[in-house]
């Protein structure tokens, strides 16, 4: 995703974490999450059951924790998108976009544009629309790159057209002068 994505995202927890300082009245040392708590059960069951019960409620409490963030973070979300956004349309771009990161972070996929344009196929029929999206605006660069380009070339070519014609006019003038000088010099001789 892009950097701006990041950083918008960066924004959010910030502020969601200066709010959720200041309504608690943080302090340095934070009491431990009750889920953390490890507390003894005294129960017939061999220690290796145990253990795997253990795992699993461990598993349950990151996936709840997962989920209630998500929460937590939508509201504030919304409210700074709404803040930093002037238009309907920018705040649909930039809800598009954090969607986007929080879906590639939460699928694993892509972290860079290498590894975006390495997973795309060579079928079109078988693109997202992600990678559809992402390869009509690549296109859509190189057309704007090349004709750049030819603009460029067509602009040195006026240019250089230009100065080949200033230079056979002196060259033009040079000779004359050049003449002249001969036939006055061959004159007074």
């Amino acid at each position: 995703m892009s950097k701006e994505t990041l950083r918008v995202v960066i924004e959010i927890i910030e502020t969601v974490m200066k709010k959720s300082d200041a309504l608690s009245g943080a302090t340095d040392t934070l009491p431990p999450l009750m889920s953390n708590l490890k507390i003894e059960k005294k129960t017939d069951d061999p220690s290796g059951r145990q253990e795997e019960e253990e795992e699993e409620e461990e598993e349950q409490d990151s996936s709840e924790y997962a989920e209630s963030l998500l929460d937590f973070l939508h509201e504030p979300t919304v409210d700074f998108v709404n803040e930093a956004c002037d238009t309907e349309e920018e705040r649909h771009r930039a809800m598009k976009s954090i969607c986007r990161l929080v879906a590639s972070l939460e699928s694993e996929a892509a972290r860079d544009l290498e590894e975006f344009e390495a997973s795309i196929p060579e079928n079109p029929q078988e693109w997202t629309r992600e990678m559809s999206e992402y390869m009509y605006e690549k296109e859509k660069e190189e057309v704007r790159n090349f004709e750049e380009q030819q603009l460029a070339l067509e602009k040195k070519k006026r240019i250089q057209k230009r100065l080949d014609k200033t230079y056979r006019r002196r060259r033009k003038i040079a000779k004359k002068t050049s003449k002249r000088e001969r036939e006055c010099s061959s004159g007074l001789a």
